[in-house]
Order: structure tokens, then sequence, then C-alpha cells
């Protein structure tokens, strides 16, 4: 099969699989945006403390699909993988349930909250602990089901899941007060994974996959080698973005807003890069000699894809934000000079993050992001603060970062591919 090929066949079903919930996302962050800017940044808050946990677990599953891509006798049997893989998710689960109960317990100490509202935070963290084991279980379901051969099917399910509970949320949004739609913004994350873990445990079961007690070591630990390093690696950038919140709720409530409204124009930006970084994964996956050819053919769309992306937001940019952030966060030209170096690190940054897990290499790429934005950014947003505290100076700062460390991973795909 060649890269083209394959990029055709997976790249649009891969894309709706990822955009769809993206847009459900949005959806809810700008719902909330317009219907209180102060409780917008609670929400946030609230998802950037206890989303730590959920990625950490549920990105443990991450190279489910590079696993079972493999033309290895490692991943000989599908049925194996997939008990191995629930057995896994379902203990991940357990887990991250206790861990988030203590972190609810805790949640008085932290600075964040105080300044904020803590019990309205912990009134949202006590809704949002309820979805999480459905979103680490869901994980593993859609990248087993996506990855062999059924990427359609799990795009489909992913839309009929978040369009239901869109409508729901746009019903709450007419009939509630601000306060109590804050909640329904919660709620709308459990009703969607809950609609999701019925239609992924129906196609498993139509596709003759079945849990079987029997614990299949050899396979867990495949998915575990290759995903743990991916779980600290993302989790560790959870714990920056919750931390870069910290930092700018002891500044100013409204910067966590407006932080919230940039990263939700951003992610859904950034959905293309993500559906060709998983799709070249796979591919590199199953690439046996030299991964030369297909890194230069993911470089060439990933160009394709930044101009692209570009020509939209300096088209639609204004638009966009406007609709997801209504007056919370101003179009400038500061916005989308910001925008644009955004787009382009984190863009380079996926390809080549992505072609190292299909190689196999995932904990020294992690690693790498990780000891950057820990012992230069981190530093750098706490102790250097401009007089007039500003969004788009912290995201241009990481927009730097991001681009430093995606090259550098790119000389290390080149040193691994002899280019």
């Amino acid at each position: 099969m060649t890269y083209n090929y394959h990029l055709k066949s997976l790249f649009i079903p891969m894309l709706i699989s990822r955009a769809t919930p993206l847009a459900g996302i949005t959806l809810v962050f700008a719902l909330v945006a317009h219907k209180t800017s102060e409780g917008l940044a609670i929400f946030a808050y609230t998802l950037a403390l206890f989303s730590i946990i959920s990625t950490l677990t549920a990105m443990c599953l991450s190279a489910t699909g590079n696993v079972i891509a493999r033309p290895t006798e490692d991943t000989s049997s599908a049925q194996d993988i997939f008990s191995a893989g629930l057995y896994v998710s379902g203990l991940a689960a357990g887990i991250a349930t206790l861990c988030s109960c203590a972190l609810l317990a805790g949640l008085h100490y932290f600075p964040g909250a105080k300044n904020l509202d803590t019990s309205a935070v912990a009134g949202l963290a006590s809704l949002y602990i309820a979805c999480i084991p459905l979103t680490i279980i869901n994980t593993f379901f859609h990248l087993f089901h996506e990855s062999s051969g059924f990427a359609s099917a799990c795009s489909r399910i992913k839309m009929v899941s978040i369009t239901t509970g869109g409508c729901l949320l746009g019903g709450a949004y007419e009939l509630f007060s601000p306060g109590y739609f804050l909640s329904s913004a919660i709620v709308f994350f459990i009703v969607t994974e809950a609609i999701s873990f019925v239609a992924y445990a129906l196609l498993s079961h139509r596709r003759g996959f079945h849990f079987r007690p029997k614990y299949h070591a050899r396979k867990a630990m495949l998915l575990l080698k290759m995903g743990v390093p991916i779980a600290v690696g993302l989790g560790g950038q959870k714990v920056y973005f919750y931390l870069l919140n910290e930092r700018l709720a002891a500044l100013q409530g409204a910067l966590v807003a407006q932080l919230s409204v940039f990263m939700t124009v951003a992610g859904l930006l950034l959905l293309p890069f993500m559906a060709l970084s998983q799709a070249h994964s796979l591919f590199v996956s199953q690439v046996t000699g030299s991964t030369r050819q297909p890194y230069r053919h993911g470089l060439f769309w990933l160009v394709m894809l930044i101009g692209a992306l570009l020509i939209f937001v300096g088209i639609a940019g204004k638009l966009l934000l406007s609709a997801v952030g209504g007056p919370v966060l101003e179009a400038s030209p500061a916005f989308f000079a910001t925008m644009a170096c955004f787009l382009v690190s984190n863009g380079l940054l996926a390809l080549n993050m992505g072609h190292l897990r299909g190689a196999g290499d995932t904990l020294v790429p992690q690693l790498t992001v990780n000891a950057v934005i820990f012992a230069a950014l981190v530093p750098v947003f706490y102790f250097v603060t401009p007089v007039a505290p500003d969004v788009m100076w912290y995201m241009s700062l990481q927009s730097g970062a991001l681009f430093c460390i995606a090259v550098g991973l790119g000389g290390r795909i080149c040193w691994m591919s002899r280019l």
C-alpha cells in the first residue's frame, strides 16, 4: 500500500472522529462563554485540573493502534489484544476514579480554586468524575476498532453521541440559568461518553470480540510499554496547562477565560494535524525498513495543511473567534500572528511525534517535551510577567518552545532514518 493511498483511506474518517468530539467541546465552551464569562473561567479551570488524571490513565492505551498495525508475532491475535486492552483500561479506570476523588477531597488547598470559587469548582468536578471511567474505556474501544478497519464506524459513533449531547445542551442553554447551565455542560460529557460506550460495546459484539477473563500479560505489557511513555508525556503537558491556568487565575480571572477561548479555537484548527499524525503513525508502524520516504511524504502533506489552515484563519478567523468566545477574546493582529505560530509549531510537533511513535520510539520524545516545558517554560511563566499580563505573550512563548522541540525531534528522525 502506498503512502498516499493509505492517507486517502484513513485521513477523512480519522479527521471526523477527532473533529466531532472537539466540535462538541467547542460548542460547550462557546455556549458557556456566551452564557457567563465568569462561569467559563471556573469551567475551564475544573477541566484543566481533572483532565490531568483522565489523560494520564487513558493515554496508557494510546499505542493500541500501533500495536495492532505492527507486523510482528506479538500482534497476531486481535482477540488477545482486545481482552488485554479491556483488562488494562478497566484497571486504569478504577485507579483514575480513586485519584479523582482524592483530588476532589483536597481541592481547598489549590490557590486557583480558592481565587475562583472552591465550592463551584467542587460541584462541577463531582459531576465530571462520573465520566472519567467511561472516557478511559472508550479510548481503548475507539483506537482498537479505528485501527483494525472500522474507522468509519467509529466516526459515526462519535457523530451520533456528540449530536445527541449537543441537542440536549442546546435545550439546557435556553431553559436554565447560568449556574445550572454550568452543571449541564458537565453532564454533556457524561451523556456522550455513555452513548459511545454502548455503541462501542455493540460494535465489539458484532465483530465477534468479547472479553475473556484470561489475562494476556504479553499483550498487556506490549500496550503499556509503548503507551505509558506517551501517557506520561501528555500528562506532563496537562500538568503544565494546569499550572498555566493556576498562574493566570492568580493574576486575573479573565485571563483563564481568554486562554480557554484561544485553546478551543486552536484545538479546532489543529484537528487536521492530529488526523495526519495518527494516519502517518500507523503507516510507519507497518514499514519494516527505512522510514525515509514516509517522513518526506508526511512533511509534504503537513506543509499543504499548514498553508490551507493559514489561509482559512486569514479569511474566517475573526468569525470563528467571535462564534467560540463572544466578547471574551479580541480578534487583534497579535491574536492572528500568535495563532499562526501556534499552528506551525504544533503541526510539526504532531507529525514528528506520530512518526517516532510509529517507529516504536516513545520514551525519549516524551521526556524531551516535558524537560523543555518544565525546565524552561514553567519558570518563565511564574517568574517573568509582562507589565500588563497578556495571554498572547504566554502563547507566543509556548509556540517558540514547541517549535524548538519539533526541530530537535526532526533531527532525531533524520538520524534514525539516515536521511
